[in-house]
């Protein structure tokens, strides 16, 4: 069974297998009594799922076959692995467990409206669906030693510096901590949780990286989240949010999007008119996090933290302070501020980071430490597990259906369900790609002649390829940037390209890859994110690529006609302040003689600016004819300078539309 293909936005069809290590049905009798004392009464679904756990065991027993296991039994899987995670929970938290997870104030750190809550649980059900419809039809085998899943939900955080977990190791980050929170629950449904956290520090969230949404975050997405708290503080950046909001919705997977943020900003109201739109939009209130916090142990009232307080709230509430911080008014502090008198013992224990030997850079007021991110990745993950279960219930009622039951299928096996939850998220799509989007609220003139020459349909929804340096992106991880076809995990090692520093003049007329050994830390536990770039210096001559390369063809075209439009942004430098030797695309314009750009052999002439990024225009506009049969462009760039100083030019990404 394959998910159907469906129009630019819709679902790609993908692999589905399935493993032969088959879970022992007799384990659920042995956990029966562990199970059901954790169940009854915890919450309005407990004497349900209590119930499916004795049906399960009844059924296993019986004899029903491994391939035909029925939705009874994936809730007391779930529920044997739900109990472990809870007293994992009840031992981390100690006697605040319970002011922590209380539904009623998960009530308050959660929104959504409910179209966006089903469709999370839509996406939950098509990934347990698909896992036992490849399990009854066994398309792969596998062993104990080398296990695979028979389907995978991935999640991908995008965000600032904070969400990248700058400061922390990177395995303390919120992101990997909701991974461990659930992912033996969906492991044991056949379902592989991923969650990639590909944040960049310094950045916000467009136009570079939502229109290199698909190369950076991947092609197969169910949730992204958004979270530049950091570096989009102001309701006047909601215009950032309608454009990746209409990015994601069409990227091939049209994820559901996950705002880090409050209920009272206006780019939250955005979010919610994607969701008229067809898209899933879910948030994560800060204010609804801060008053969990504030139910917290204050270390500075206890008299022997080090033995009455459990490690995830030892020195984590000091006084008024999270982690020894508080509100200032200090905007290059991102208002936040060291209290070195009341957060002293927090700041103290801020972060964990003692594996790594040397300096650890970024440990700033601004980032939050392990103990703020494991409380985050920890509530995440717990409202997952309740969607989760959820998404149990539903499927079982789709399966053995109760007289006068909302949805009632002809077809209730498994290829029946999935063939209906495909349904339902094709006609969402169809929603979304049938709507207009709105750009009203772009702020600078400039940028909005910008996008009025462009086309707000063509920046906002028309197909783009980006060819981009950025780490991490999942474009450079499975080498379809670099054209080597290796795929590589970001702790495994990758093309990193040529240290900037060491790099000699390229002898071959493309652009070479550098990095910045001064960007990179010591320590290989740290963040992943770097401002890698394409490298133009002077006296090298001309240098391009053709954009996109095979690769990135076969990778992203939709088979879509192209635009001709040519998009460059260059590499940011922290606090805007780039080195001297830096130049942008203003020489292009002042002086004449320094700066030369060709697209196709033709050049360059006018620089369209939309933020930090720019589009390419010459004698004919901004559209360029393009290659014949692939619509690809040869974009080169040098620098000539009279006088010559070491000028250099340093590019992010090349887009193509």
């Amino acid at each position: 069974m394959e998910p159907p293909t469906l129009s630019a936005g819709g679902w790609r069809k993908k692999e589905v297998y399935a493993p032969t290590n088959k879970a022992n049905p007799l384990l659920f009798a042995l956990a029966l009594a562990f199970v059901v004392g954790y169940k009854i009464g915890q919450t309005e679904t407990a004497p349900l799922v209590a119930s499916h756990l004795v049906t399960a065991i009844t059924s296993a027993i019986s004899g029903v076959g491994p391939r035909d296991v029925t939705s009874s039994e994936l809730l007391g899987r779930y529920a044997i692995e739900r109990r472990k995670m809870e007293l994992e929970l009840m031992e981390e938290f100690g006697d605040w467990y319970g002011q922590i997870f209380d539904p009623v104030r998960l009530e308050g750190v959660f929104a959504s409206g409910m179209a966006s809550r089903d469709r999370l649980i839509r996406r939950i059900m098509i990934k347990v669906a698909e896992a036992r419809v490849a399990e009854m039809t066994a398309a792969i085998t596998s062993t104990d030693e080398n296990t695979k899943f028979a389907s995978t939900f991935i999640w991908a955080t995008a965000g600032d510096s904070a969400a990248a977990g700058h400061g922390n190791l990177f395995d303390q980050s919120y992101t990997a901590v909701m991974v461990r929170t659930v992912h033996e629950a969906f492991a044991s449904l056949g379902v592989d949780f991923q969650a990639k956290n590909y944040a960049h520090g310094g950045y916000t969230s467009g136009p570079e990286l939502a229109l290199c949404m698909e190369a950076i975050y991947g092609p197969d997405l169910d949730v992204l989240t958004y979270d530049f708290s950091l570096t989009e503080g102001a309701d006047d950046d909601v215009h950032r949010s309608a454009l990746w909001g209409n990015r994601a919705g069409v990227h091939p997977t049209a994820p559901i999007l996950f705002l880090m943020g409050s209920r009272q900003e206006r780019r939250w109201t955005e979010f919610l008119r994607h969701e008229d739109m067809g898209l899933g939009a879910i948030l994560m209130d800060r204010n609804g996090i801060q008053d969990i916090r504030q139910r917290l142990p204050d270390s500075n009232q206890v008299e022997n933290p080090e033995e009455e307080l459990p490690d995830a709230l030892r020195f984590y509430l000091c006084g008024e302070t999270i982690e020894g911080v508080k509100s200032c008014n200090d905007m290059l502090r991102y208002n936040m501020c060291e209290a070195t008198v009341m957060g002293e013992l927090c700041t103290v224990h801020k972060y964990k980071t003692d594996t790594c030997e040397g300096n650890v850079r970024f440990q700033e007021t601004w980032h939050p430490g392990w103990k703020d991110h494991n409380l985050k990745g920890r509530l995440l993950g717990h409202y997952i597990l309740d969607l989760l279960e959820e998404a149990l219930i539903q499927l079982d009622e789709y399966r053995s259906p109760e007289p006068g039951a909302e949805v009632a299928l002809d077809d209730r096996s498994w290829t029946g369900i999935l063939d209906y939850l495909y349904t339902e998220t094709g006609a969402d799509v169809a929603t979304f790609l049938q709507s207009t989007p709105s750009f009203d609220s772009w702020p600078s003139d400039d940028d909005k002649s910008t996008l009025l020459e462009v086309g707000p349909s063509v920046l906002f929804r028309k197909p783009a390829i980006c060819h981009t340096a950025l780490l991490p992106a999942q474009t450079r991880y499975d080498g379809i940037m670099t054209t080597s076809g290796k795929r590589m995990d970001p702790k495994d090692g990758f093309q990193e390209g040529d240290r900037k520093q060491l790099i000699a003049p390229p002898d071959d007329g493309i652009l070479p890859l550098a990095y910045d050994a001064n960007d990179r830390q010591t320590c290989p536990a740290l963040e992943i994110d770097h401002k890698d770039f394409f490298l133009v210096k002077e006296g090298w001559g001309f240098l391009g690529q053709v954009v996109p390369n095979q690769a990135e063809i076969r990778a992203f075209d939709r088979g879509t006609r192209r635009e001709g439009l040519v998009m460059v942004c260059l590499k940011i430098c922290p606090n805007n302040r780039c080195p001297d030797e830096s130049v942008g695309f203003g020489l292009i314009k002042r002086n004449r003689g320094k700066l030369f750009i060709t697209i196709d052999g033709k050049p360059v002439t006018t620089i369209k600016k939309l933020e930090g990024c720019h589009f390419m225009g010459g004698e004919h506009g901004l559209k360029w004819s393009g290659q014949a049969g692939t619509g690809a462009h040869d974009v080169r760039f040098r620098i000539t300078d009279p006088a010559l100083e070491a000028l250099e030019l340093s590019i992010s990404s090349i887009v193509v539309f």
